[in-house]
């Protein structure tokens, strides 16, 4: 039975080997001298010559499982559909959130509109009352000097009682 494998770090810092069988199955062994390797010393420019474990040949690649590619391209096509559907999903919601924003908008637009038309008919209104009061004050000017008169005349009475008693 054919295998491919490749090198995996555990949680614990060690490098392990991960065998695919043809059936899919995996066997995990690990690799002397790798447990000690940090990916760091990676990165500085270590040499290929400082851990001779990391050296790979051409032949050192395993062949690839076709029944595993064929597994990773069921999931691919699983994960992209179910991102499709949430694309979709997405989609009408943002769609249907603009919708019910561009109603609140309009109505609020209404309402600021409505309210400022109110506004000035309230203010063309006080404007018109206090013309009129004014008109009012005016057309009450000979009241005044009525009413001086009556107080007179009232005045005037109350002298004739105070004699004629």
């Amino acid at each position: 039975m054919e295998k491919s494998s490749s090198i995996m770090e555990d949680g614990e810092g060690r490098r392990k080997v991960v065998s695919f069988g043809a059936q899919g199955s995996e066997n995990n062994s690990d690799i002397q001298g790798l447990g000690t390797v940090q990916h760091d010393h990676f990165h500085k420019g270590a040499t290929n010559a400082r851990y001779p474990a990391l050296r790979r040949k051409k032949a050192d690649i395993p062949p690839i499982d076709p029944e595993v590619i064929k597994h990773l391209e069921i999931h691919a096509h699983d994960v992209a559909f179910k991102v499709d559907q949430m694309m979709k999903s997405l989609s009408g919601t943002i769609q249907n959130m603009t919708a019910l924003s561009v109603g609140y908008i309009q109505t609020y637009r209404d309402s600021v509109d409505s309210l400022g038309e109110s506004v000035d008919m309230s203010i063309k209104g006080m404007y018109t009352l206090m013309a009129r009061c004014e008109e009012l004050d005016r057309s009450m000017q000979p009241i005044h000097s009525l009413a001086k008169q009556i107080r007179e005349i009232k005045r005037t009475l109350e002298i004739f009682e105070s004699i004629c008693k």
